[in-house]
């Protein structure tokens, strides 16, 4: 049987000790790519979306996938109240959108209908009536979600869906990362 070793590599603090430990984070986890997404939730007048990077797949078995929105988001109380919710996976060739959807004077309401398409499946049972917007056309991939729980994270809110529907346009070009504060087609060489 083979025998573990260990070795000790000293670590050299990217930020001062002093540093707030948020900001420090922040730092650090820079350097990991994610993949970047736009969120929306409500209907009619109520609707809205954000740009997201904090998303993850949880569960094939149901399958599931999670969400973290910061408490002070306008997105957060329309999301509780409406208990759904669309993700789409933005392509490389959307960055300018993910811009658009990350500041605050993003398009609400039925402004939408301007970047976003209804679903197909728009009035299924427990998920509302018709007059969503939810697909993102250019999009990798559309993820529809009831809301199965919230879990309160620091000054954000994980919000854990069941999918209800799952959807991959093949014809869209590579995924948009979010590396180094930027938003990017690719990392590294």
């Amino acid at each position: 049987m083979p025998t573990l070793t260990s070795t000790t590599t000293p670590v050299t603090p990217i930020a001062p000790p002093t540093q707030d430990p948020g900001q420090a984070l922040r730092a650090t986890m820079r350097h990991f790519p994610t993949g970047v997404a736009l969120l929306s939730a409500g209907r009619g007048e109520q609707a809205i979306a954000t740009t997201i990077n904090g998303l993850m797949s949880v569960s094939l078995a149901p399958p599931q996938i999670l969400v973290s929105i910061g408490t002070t988001s306008r997105v957060h109380a329309v999301l509780e109240a409406d208990r759904c919710y669309t993700v789409n996976l933005f392509s490389s060739e959307q960055a300018e959108l993910a811009r658009l959807f990350a500041t605050p004077a993003k398009p609400t309401g039925r402004a939408l209908a301007r970047h976003l398409r209804p679903t197909p499946t728009s009035g299924r049972d427990g998920l509302g009536p018709d007059g969503s917007y939810d697909v993102l056309p250019g999009a990798l991939a559309t993820i529809t979600c009831g809301l199965a729980a919230t879990y309160p994270g620091g000054d954000h809110t994980l919000f854990l869906g069941d999918v209800v529907h799952a959807a991959v346009h093949t014809s869209a070009p590579s995924p948009l990362l979010f590396h180094q504060g930027q938003l990017v087609s690719h990392v590294g060489n």
